[in-house]
C-alpha cells in the first residue's frame, strides 16, 4: 500500500466509524488522533499509532503505561504523544 492509498483508507475508515460510534468521545475520535501521531512516520507505524492514541485517551483520566519490545514505539510516543508512558521489556 502506498502513501496515497493509505491516506484514502484512513479517510474511508474514519467516515465509516463516524456512523458506528461518533465523536467526541467515541472510538472514531481515535482515528484522527492516531493519524496525527503517525504523521512523519511510514504507513507501517499505523497500528502503533492506534495503540498510542488509545493510551493517550486513557491517560486523560487514568494512569496509563504501554509495555513493548519495540524501541521505535517508545521514541514515537516521546515525540508525538509525550503524555503516554512507554516501557521497554
Amino acid at each position: 500500500m502506498n502513501v496515497a492509498e493509505h491516506d484514502q483508507a484512513v479517510k474511508s475508515f474514519e467516515a465509516q466509524m463516524k456512523a458506528v460510534l461518533p465523536p467526541p468521545d467515541g472510538d472514531a475520535a481515535l482515528i484522527t488522533k492516531a493519524e496525527e501521531i503517525r504523521q512523519g512516520y511510514g504507513c507501517g507505524r499505523s497500528a502503533d499509532s492506534i495503540y498510542l492514541a488509545l493510551a493517550w485517551e486513557l491517560a486523560q483520566s487514568e494512569t496509563t503505561e504501554l509495555l513493548t519490545f519495540d524501541q521505535d514505539l517508545q521514541k514515537q510516543a516521546a515525540k508525538k504523544a509525550p503524555s503516554v508512558k512507554v516501557n521497554l521489556l
